[in-house]
């Protein structure tokens, strides 16, 4: 199978607000790099975060750039029989948004463990990013091509991962997530899967 796009371009939305604290110094004097503090929206949520998750202009980012990504697709496949070639897409933060769980926890102040990450992916509630649905749809149904999908979600999750996807209408072919190495870690080098 020919692979005309190895990857959509994965945004990396930056809306910090990392404000230096105040120290004692006189004026012109900057405190050091590691005194810093974030500030924190209603509810505990960081203005990041809440930026991340509410702003048209992220909707409207994600939206341009998956227009874009089907323009290019469409340039591309021009010439190739159906189902000879593919794109090939991550999961998290590309197609499936998991603002939700970082959100979770900034409330709880709890960190990310594997175990907190698993009970997220067994809700099934991360919703599709905007523009993915449509870009996966002109793929497969418009353009005739296959999506696979790379993820670094362990093996036992994949069943949930596949469930919310299917829920979110998020279409694809095949779907690879991370298999089991030594000592029952998944493997998260991606570029054999990639491969």
């Amino acid at each position: 199978m020919r692979h005309l796009s190895s990857f959509v371009p994965a945004l990396l939305l930056a809306a910090c607000s990392v404000v230096p604290q105040q120290s004692g110094a006189g004026h012109g004097d900057t405190p050091p790099p590691q005194q810093v503090q974030v500030s924190v929206h209603g509810g505990g949520v960081p203005l990041e975060l809440h930026w991340f998750r509410n702003s048209a202009e992220r909707r409207a980012l994600y939206t341009q750039i998956y227009a874009q990504a089907a323009g290019a697709v469409r340039a591309l496949a021009q010439g190739h029989a159906a189902n000879t070639w593919a794109v090939i897409l991550d999961v998290d933060e590309t197609i499936l948004d998991n603002s939700e769980y970082q959100a979770r926890l900034a409330v709880t102040g709890a960190q990310y463990s594997a175990a907190t990450w698993s009970a997220w992916v067994s809700d099934r509630r991360a919703v599709a990013l905007p523009g993915a649905v449509a870009f996966l749809h002109t793929v497969r149904d418009e353009l005739h091509g296959r999506v696979v999908l790379v993820t670094n979600r362990n093996v036992a999750d994949c069943a949930n991962t596949e469930a919310n996807l299917h829920a979110q209408a998020l279409e694809y072919d095949a779907i690879l997530c991370a298999p089991e190495g030594p000592g029952g870690r998944p493997v998260q080098d991606k570029n054999p899967r990639f491969a």
